[in-house]
C-alpha cells in the first residue's frame, strides 16, 4: 500500500470518529480512491485535488450532502452519471484535467 493511500485512510478514519463536515485528501498520488471513503455520507465538502485520478467511481453519488468537490490538477477526462445524484452540490472544481 502506497504512502499516500495510508494517509488517505488515516484521514478518513479519523474524519468518521470526529464526524467533520470537511475532508481534505489532497495532493497524496491517489490513482484510485480507498472504498472506505463512500461510509462518510454526511461530508458537505471533498478536497481530492493534485492526485492522479483518471476515473471518479459511480458511488461518488452516495456523498448526497455534498456542498462542495475539489477535483483539480487530476487526470480525469470525464464524470459519472452518479454526480447528477448531488443534489446539494454548489462548488464542482475541474480546472486542470484532461
Amino acid at each position: 500500500m502506497s504512502r499516500g493511500m495510508e494517509e488517505a485512510l488515516r484521514r478518513i478514519a479519523e474524519a468518521r470518529r470526529t464526524r467533520s463536515p470537511a475532508l481534505d485528501l489532497s495532493d497524496l498520488d491517489l490513482e484510485e480512491l480507498p472504498a472506505e471513503l463512500w461510509a462518510l455520507a454526511w461530508l458537505e465538502e471533498l478536497n481530492l485535488s493534485f492526485n492522479r485520478l483518471t476515473a471518479l467511481p459511480p458511488e461518488i453519488g452516495q456523498l448526497q450532502h455534498l456542498r462542495s468537490l475539489d477535483l483539480a490538477r487530476n487526470h480525469l477526462t470525464a464524470l459519472p452519471p452518479e454526480i447528477g445524484q448531488l443534489q446539494h452540490l454548489q462548488s464542482l472544481y475541474l480546472w486542470g484535467n484532461r
